[in-house]
């Protein structure tokens, strides 16, 4: 990689030559297209999973009702930026491909930010390895390819940071306006967002003396005035909406570093020694300078979401997706701690080669999204419905996928969910609410179970079929992925 070992790690670089730093612009314009190319690749293979066609439909509601969506208790105000940015987006088609494309521009433009990043604090050859391991993080690869807000968060998150350094630099009021600008638009794309901007703030302390406390003043004061309407949006809400996170365990923190560090158990290994080393190497300098907000990026949020999830669960991995354009640098920071040539092109070359080897798992693996088939499912239905049929949904959200895929065309009749709210069809309700009324004068009932991989059925699926069997008798069972689509006859 070139990597150099001359410059002060926690200050930025003296200006590279030109023809140096053409060199470098090229070689993060190629990162940057292989990060393009593995990020459409396969883009629209999978079919939409339900919060992905939620994604679509809050995208698709009139504009009163978008406007209210964010003051309900089980959306509130979290992914509103991108829900909006979808509403102008789906102009353009509705298909996987063009939906989730919007996701995959937002990913390849962060890899250039992680360089600048890596760059202003070290070099321009650890800037570069930085994007080469962000470009080919699994982790960050399978939600670069998710209509839902995360890429769009990990890419605000990242300009805030580098915007945090530029405002330290430049020392005026209108480069702090524009990162709590920035800082602000992240945590209206996802509220645990916040938790950069507070180790940001962590890092600010360490730096206090270089301060100008009016600035900062003034961007705190104009960051909370942007983020006002979310604080009470949020507070409104409460935790209705991640009562079905689980608590944290030893088990789901493991998992969670390895996602961060490439989706791999050697590659976790590899990862886990550069951190060390460059820690280490940051420390012994007593000054972290500039390198510190990279780890305060890092390791912060983590800390700070798993002592929150202590009271009240918020640890999914997705959900702190933003912290693996910190992991890349830090990543590469340690290689560059190293110091010795030799030393520093093996680690880089094995780090890059054991995550490389794992890219590919961001096309097959869920990652803590689910894999489910409404695509063909929703297809089978329509092909096999007759006229008088209608369908049932359990959990009744699962209507949502079979809705964004129906469009415009002529299904069964669907026999729950039905509120006068539409809304609340994708929200899950007590079955003892609604199954009562359900009406049984149908030919032919079909049965959509879903938001469970098939085989593992709660109480509530035995409950349902348990029902329909006393007035139908089963007369077919197809599975798709994640899906379970059973006809009931009279």
């Amino acid at each position: 990689m070139g990597l150099s070992t001359t410059a002060a790690p926690s200050q930025a670089v003296a200006p590279v030559q030109p023809r140096s730093e053409a060199r470098w612009i090229a070689l993060v314009c190629l990162i940057t297209a292989a990060g393009a190319v593995l990020r459409f690749y396969h883009l629209g293979a999978r079919s939409y999973w339900f919060d992905e066609a939620l994604s679509i439909i809050y995208a698709r509601l009139p504009v009163r009702q978008f406007l209210e969506l964010f003051w309900t208790p089980w959306v509130n105000i979290n992914m509103a930026l991108y829900y909006a940015l979808l509403r102008g987006w789906l102009h353009l088609g509705d298909s996987e491909t063009v939906v989730r494309a919007l996701s995959a521009i937002f990913a390849i433009a962060t890899l250039p930010l992680v360089y600048q990043i890596g760059r202003r604090i070290y070099d321009p050859a650890t800037g570069s390895l930085a994007a080469l391991l962000l470009a080919f993080n699994a982790f960050h690869l399978r939600y670069s390819q998710e209509a839902r807000a995360y890429s769009l968060e990990v890419l605000l998150v990242t300009a805030a940071t580098l915007l945090l350094l530029r405002a330290m630099a430049r020392r005026t009021q209108g480069a702090w306006t524009v990162y709590a600008v920035c800082a602000a638009a992240a945590v209206y794309t996802h509220v645990l967002a916040g938790l950069v901007v507070v180790a940001h703030g962590v890092w600010l302390l360490s730096q206090r003396r270089r301060l100008d406390l009016g600035h900062v003043r003034h961007a705190f004061s104009l960051f909370v005035a942007l983020i006002f309407a979310a604080i009470v949006c949020a507070a409104h809400a409460g935790t209705t909406s991640v009562q079905w996170v689980p608590p944290i365990s030893a088990t789901s923190a493991e998992g969670f570093f390895l996602l961060l560090a490439g989706n791999g158990v050697a590659v976790s290994w590899v990862v886990a020694g550069l951190w060390v080393v460059g820690l280490i190497a940051m420390v012994r300098r007593r000054a972290p300078g500039e390198a510190g907000v990279i780890w305060a990026w890092l390791l912060a949020p983590i800390a700070l979401a798993a002592a929150v999830s202590l009271a009240h669960p918020v640890f999914v991995p997705r959900y702190l997706v933003f912290c693996v354009p910190a992991a890349a640098l830090a990543t590469a920071a340690g290689v560059r701690a190293l110091g010795n040539r030799p030393a520093m092109l093996t680690a880089a070359v094995l780090a890059m080669a054991l995550t490389g080897a794992r890219a590919g798992s961001a096309y097959s693996e869920p990652m803590g999204s689910m894999l489910e088939d409404y695509r063909d499912a929703t297809e089978y239905v329509l092909q096999a419905a007759r006229p008088g049929d209608a369908i049932f949904f359990y959990p009744g959200p699962s209507l949502a996928g079979y809705e964004v895929y129906r469009g415009n065309r002529t299904g069964p009749k669907v026999i729950s969910p039905v509120h006068s709210d539409p809304l609340l069809n994708y929200v899950p309700q007590p079955l003892a609410e609604f199954l009562p009324a359900v009406p049984m004068d149908h030919p032919r009932v079909f049965l959509l179970l879903g938001l469970a991989p098939v085989g593992k059925h709660d109480l509530g699926q035995d409950v349902v079929q348990a029902w329909l069997r006393r007035h139908y008798r089963l007369e077919t069972d197809r599975q798709f992925e994640g899906i379970e689509v059973l006809t009931y006859v009279k």
